[in-house]
């Protein structure tokens, strides 16, 4: 017999008050968001929120430029840092904002990062191992 486990159980008083404050943007995948935030760095809660917040609340040309770089990345599929970073500029100038003059790896990647709940690290693919990052969950809802 197959028993359906609530996606609540075994989630800390403090992993339920947040549940339930973005319960009304994620609804039942806020529990699956806050067992992926960390204790701190760029998936800790405070990031978190303000990227949500960022990437949720755009619109016109802001929330189309954010749901194609949300679209372009699989989830769970580790991407090399300079495919996330060419990714991020050619979808950039397909939606008219200017190219990054100084510090492109920094700002390519911080965008990238404003997108996902992610992993980062060493990953093998086809042609050995190289640092990347791999989208854990979409921040646009």
């Amino acid at each position: 017999m197959y028993k359906e486990t609530d996606p609540l159980d075994g989630l800390s008083k403090l992993q339920l008050d947040r549940y339930y404050s973005i319960y009304h943007r994620y609804q039942d995948d806020a529990a699956t968001i806050v067992k992926l935030i960390k204790a701190r760095g760029k998936n800790a809660w405070a990031p978190f929120l303000l990227k949500s917040d960022r990437v949720n609340n755009a619109e016109g040309n802001d929330k189309r430029y954010f749901e194609a770089g949300s679209d372009a990345f699989e989830i769970g599929v580790p991407v090399k840092k300079h495919d996330a970073i060419e990714t991020i500029c050619e979808i950039r100038n397909r939606y008219g904002f200017a190219s990054f003059s100084n510090n492109i790896t920094n700002k390519c990647l911080e965008e990238f990062y404003s997108l996902f709940i992610f992993e980062e690290g060493t990953f093998k693919f086809p042609d050995g191992e190289f640092r990347g990052v791999k989208p854990l969950f979409k921040v646009l809802a």
